[in-house]
């Protein structure tokens, strides 16, 4: 192995020192995976133009909340959205993705993206690594897609507000449960009785009247 020639070279396996069984022990035990380069990421440049929206059912910009394990393969990012341009999403949007993709990068609570999107189910997407969806970085020289492409992160959200527009969000669909779900207190209760006593008296008084 080249390691053990270059470790000869620098005199760190002679045998009169005590680093060379401990060394050794190292290399026999070392993962194969370690060291080996992640595979290369095969999506193609995307270009933006005017076509890029029609590709997508949802296009947001939102705000990393929370990130959680799906199942075995993929993981869950969830977004709170501040600005939605197409399609119909609740506030908190939850998107999973693979992270073992040779073309994913991380996910970081707080992050600013915008995200392009397609229905994985009815409440939630999953994300397509080759899409144009993007991380808002503050200096565009660090930004992958601003090097691929030419368009600016803010250059696309203003193109996205002048061409698609903005929308309201739905509710969360947890907190509709909720209401639904609420049982009035000891005082509610009773005041709900007395009215639909006071209906039904009133619906007897006027059929007894004019019937």
């Amino acid at each position: 192995m080249l390691l053990i020639r270059i470790l000869k070279k620098q005199k760190y396996l002679s045998k009169t020192t005590l680093f060379r069984p401990v060394l050794i022990l190292w290399l026999c035990f070392l993962p194969p995976s370690l060291g080996q380069s992640r595979e290369p990421c095969p999506c193609p440049a995307v270009p933006f133009d005017a076509m890029v929206p029609s590709k997508y059912e949802i296009i947001f910009c939102g705000k990393v909340m929370q990130l959680k394990k799906l199942n075995e393969n993929l993981n869950t990012v969830v977004f709170e959205v501040k600005e939605l341009y197409k399609g119909n999403v609740t506030q908190n949007w939850e998107v999973h993705f693979n992270p073992d993709d040779p073309c994913a990068v991380s996910f970081n609570p707080g992050e600013e993206w915008l995200m392009f999107l397609n229905y994985y189910q009815n409440n939630n997407s999953k994300l397509n690594w080759c899409s144009h969806s993007r991380k808002y970085y503050r200096a565009k020289t660090d930004d992958p897609y601003w090097i691929s492409s030419g368009w600016e992160y803010d250059d696309v959200k203003s193109f996205l507000k002048k061409n698609l527009g903005t929308y309201r969000v739905l509710q969360n669909v947890g907190s509709e449960a909720k209401n639904r779900n609420l049982v009035p207190n000891r005082w509610e209760f009773f005041i709900y009785l007395l009215a639909s006593a006071g209906g039904m008296f009133l619906i007897y008084y006027f059929t007894k009247k004019y019937l």
